[in-house]
């Protein structure tokens, strides 16, 4: 399977939903970003390990995430995507 292929999969099985948005009190917005890496034996999903210094849901397996710097601010996607950037990660995320 290609990227290509991946992608049009995936645009097929989302295409005519609508984006949701969850607004909770108490919580802030964030993104997640649900990196796919083609492994020899087909695309695999990249999680991201929690380091034991942060201070909640350490050591826990998740996906890369951030939220907004401004609580205005109208992206849900850049935010996710900052921590690839230690990856070298291909600049059209």
């Amino acid at each position: 399977m290609t990227y290509s292929d991946l992608r049009r999969q995936l645009s097929a099985a989302i295409a005519g939903r609508a984006r949701a948005t969850l607004s909770l009190d108490g919580f802030r917005r964030a993104g997640v970003l649900v990196p796919v890496v083609f492994a020899p034996d087909g695309p695999e999903l990249l999680f991201t390990r929690r380091t034991e210094e942060v201070l909640s849901h350490k050591g826990q397996i998740s996906f890369p995430e951030g939220w907004p710097k401004s609580p205005t601010a109208t992206s849900r996607e850049r935010p996710s995507v900052r921590p690839t950037k230690s990856w070298g990660s291909p600049t059209g995320l």
